[in-house]
């Protein structure tokens, strides 16, 4: 597309620094948000590019960029790095690139399948005259550049071939564990006429065939293998990817190049992974000093749950808690030049959460066990001087191996601990940083809080139902955490033009004068602002506040909805948004804008969902390779590495579309998040096996064969649950929907209830399944028709 015609036609200062998402505004004005709508908005992620190659053992991966070449990791730091493979070395001029960092039209790349991380790259020839003398005839001959003879038998008029295309297969193999993976390369010439071997510059033949390269000090070291040996491997790698997707491959979308982006993301963060060892992604982001980040384990664990790998889930929650935390309850998380610990409340709050969920969703195979079975009873998660009680090595290992309760009854000990009170002594408040980057900013961040409470609920709850003494004392902690917390945001809460606004955090100004580069440039000194804005302001506090702090106190769940709104208007307004995604200074940053996605799902805002799910697919990184990016530009670049939080937001919105239980669980939404026009598109899609605390869904649309009539009866909504149903019922939506849902349900333990809120076309249906105390173990109603009864209320099970 004509670079013109990006950004709606506006220039890319107007929309930078208009302060409102004016690109937002436009897409909306056009009607609904599609995934062809939002296409040439912005420009496609081109400078700064690269995919990677790695296996689910490698404990590196290596870097491929667009022009072919590959590197080790950690060797494009500096400048002029060495590769190690280039696809080039000793050719003519005809095949070298055409500089810059936008990207060599000549060059194209892609996976195998589509997502299984073998590349292969096709270089096509600048020149296509012949190859004659084995040198670039045609240079300073004289001769068109592009199309005129190479050398002067073809000048005379001689036919002597041209250049063939040069086309290069490369792949880890997927068993392969070394610091610096083996890179298998398959190299070939095609076309153009053969008749005469393409020979390098100094004259020998051109290398064409099969090895294995190696990195060695100072270079690298090829082993030649027959295509015999390279096929084996090849097809073997290929053959186990295939296998492994079983796992992820949940998914029937209309956009085919959605489908296969989606599974090259997942296979992306399995292969970040060395087995169960994090790194946070690749480039300089796949240094050591990354790999204990929290978040890195908390979105692959979330991840693979939800996409129903619980297995895989479970080994990577067990990793994190084996090696990445201490025996006094704290993440092992250094960063910074103070190597400062940089974990977060919010990170301590979430674990306790997901830990809890996944125990929900799988209790017989669960890590947690009960006191006496492999559990260690704590009887306090911390005294009332903020020490965190702990048993030591007890904690961590009995007969060999982990007592992961214990492990998180300690971590709530060391939380607890941080409940600090204020300078009155009246309210209590936990004051830790509240992201790694800004460590040594240790405050009462409202986020923070939200989620210690959130996380200490969870903690409690799981305790209880385990059959822990400590459980009330938990519990009474976050109630008294919640009770100041509340009473602390009332009291700083402002009137503004967005609503009622609560603070990110106390003691700091309520109103932000700005929350990017745009459209008051602060800076990151203290000023006051314009329009009576309240000042001692940081540009530095502001922007991470909406990359981070606002969108995990949305997440939460726990303030009102007025609250809620104030602070998506405001977004809206002071530059926190761009065509949805999330701003960070002047860069576009969706690192935890999952916590947006989730407000957005609760809140029935399906055109904030939409906006934000196809302009991240289409604009945060490459859905051909699955690479996605911490940090992008608005004009094409990407300037911060791909990491394993911004990888998995695609996949985790998509699973959400389908199936998602809120953060209070109860409920579970089937099809909430599904964008209204793919009803419409006459294909099929739904997702398999989705996992939410409350059992596995399968939820899918099939078209009708006479797409005419009314918009009801266009299509049939199938959906299968496999309930575990451990909580009980929620409020929900009612209201018109479809004449029937066809379910089968499966709901485990006797007195469970779950709801079921399925969100279609012509409104919410909302469906109540209770499991009668008599039953012993199963209710399970094959091929059922769960139909209104005109009412709002209970649904009955037909048939």
């Amino acid at each position: 597309m004509d670079k013109k015609q990006h950004y709606f036609g506006l220039s890319i200062e107007g929309v930078l620094f208009s302060g409102s998402d004016v690109l937002a505004e436009k897409a909306l004005a056009g009607g609904p948000i599609t995934y062809e709508s939002l296409k040439g908005a912005l420009p496609p992620i081109e400078r700064g590019r690269y995919c990677f190659l790695a296996g689910p053992s490698s404990w590196q991966g290596l870097i491929a960029r667009p022009d072919g070449r590959v590197y080790p990791h950690g060797t494009l730091e500096g400048p002029n790095p060495p590769a190690m493979y280039d696809p080039y070395e000793g050719l003519p001029d005809a095949y070298a690139g055409e500089g810059g960092e936008g990207g060599d039209p000549r060059v194209s790349q892609g996976y195998e399948k589509g997502w299984i991380p073998v590349l292969t790259t096709v270089i096509k020839p600048r020149r296509r005259g012949g190859v004659g003398s084995g040198r670039d005839a045609g240079v300073g001959s004289g001769c068109d550049a592009e199309a005129g003879p190479a050398h002067a038998g073809a000048a005379e008029g001689g036919n002597a071939p041209p250049y063939p295309d040069l086309t290069v297969t490369c792949f880890v193999e997927f068993g392969e564990t070394g610091h610096i993976p083996r890179l298998w390369v398959s190299q070939r010439y095609e076309g153009g006429g053969r008749g005469e071997m393409l020979r390098r510059v100094d004259g020998t033949p051109a290398a064409e065939g099969f090895f294995v390269v190696k990195a060695m000090a100072g270079g690298s070291r090829r082993r030649t293998v027959d295509e015999a040996e390279f096929e084996e491997a090849r097809r073997a790698t290929i053959s186990e990817w295939v296998k492994l997707s079983e796992g992820f491959d949940r998914f029937r979308l209309p956009h085919v190049e959605i489908e296969a982006g989606l599974k090259a993301m997942a296979a992306g963060i399995l292969s970040t992974f060395a087995g169960d060892h994090a790194h946070y992604g690749h480039h300089n982001y796949g240094h050591a000093e990354h790999d204990n980040f929290p978040p890195t384990y908390l979105y692959a664990v979330e991840l693979f749950m939800t996409l129903g790998m619980l297995g895989r889930a479970r080994e990577l929650l067990s990793h994190m808690l084996r090696f990445c935390v201490g025996s006094d309850g704290r993440f092992h998380y250094r960063q910074g030049r103070g190597e400062v610990y940089g974990a977060s409340a919010s990170e301590y709050g979430r674990l306790f959460w997901l830990s809890s969920r996944l125990h929900t969703a799988d209790p017989r195979r669960s890590l947690f066990a009960a006191p006496g079975r492999g559990g260690t009873e704590n009887p306090s998660p911390g005294d009332g001087d903020g020490n965190p009680s702990v048993h030591g090595e007890r904690l961590r290992f009995q007969g060999g191996g982990t007592d992961f309760m214990g492990v998180l009854l300690t971590m709530g000990g060391y939380l607890t601990g941080r409940i600090t009170p204020d300078g009155s002594g009246s309210r209590a408040l936990v004051r830790m940083c509240a992201e790694a980057d800004n460590h040594s900013e240790v405050h009462a961040y409202a986020g923070n809080n939200l989620w210690a409470v959130r996380g200490l609920r969870a903690l409690a709850g799981m305790a209880g139902r385990l059959g822990y003494a400590c459980a009330p004392n938990i519990a009474g902690r976050a109630e008294a955490l919640w009770h100041d917390l509340r009473s602390a945001l009332d009291d700083e809460r402002v009137p503004s033009p967005y609503g009622d606004l609560v603070p990110f955090r106390l003691g700091y100004p309520t109103l932000p004068i700005s929350l990017s580069a745009g459209p008051y440039n602060i800076g990151d000194g203290r000023y006051a602002g314009p329009g009576g804005a309240q000042g001692g302001q940081s540009l530095h506090e502001n922007t991470y506040a909406n990359y981070r702090y606002y969108a995990e106190m949305l997440s939460s769940g726990l303030l009102r909805k007025g609250e809620c709104d104030a602070i998506e208007a405001m977004r809206g307004a002071l530059g926190g948004r761009l065509l949805g995604m999330t701003r960070l200074f002047g860069h576009l940053d969706d690192w935890p804008a999952d916590n947006y996605a989730r407000h957005y799902l609760e809140s029935d805002v399906k055109d904030g969902y939409a906006l934000l799910y196809f302009s991240h697919i289409l604009f945060h990184g490459n859905l051909d390779t699955g690479v996605y990016y911490e940090q992008v530009t608005a004009d094409g670049a990407a300037v911060a590495a791909d990491c394993v939080p911004v990888t998995a937001l695609a996949p985790l919105m998509t699973a959400w579309m389908f199936a998602y239980e809120p953060v209070d669980c109860g409920e579970v939404y089937l099809l909430r998040g599904v964008p209204g026009y793919w009803y419409g598109l006459g294909e099929a899609f739904g997702a398999e096996g989705l996992v939410c605390p409350s059992g596995r869904f399968s939820v899918s649309y099939e078209p009708a064969a006479d797409p005419g009539g009314p918009p009801l009866e266009r299509g049939h909504v199938k959906a299968i649950a496999d309930a575990s149903a451990e909580c009980g019922p929620g409020s929900g939506y009612t209201g018109t929907g479809y004449k029937e849902l066809n379910v089968r349900i499966k709901l485990r333990r006797t007195g469970a209830s779950v709801t079921l809120c399925a969100s279609l076309p012509g409104g919410d249906v909302k469906v109540y399944v209770d499991l009668p105390e008599s039953d012993p173990d199963y209710l399970v109603a094959s091929g059922a028709a769960l139909r209104r009864t005109g009412v709002c209320g209970r649904y009955a099970i037909m048939g």
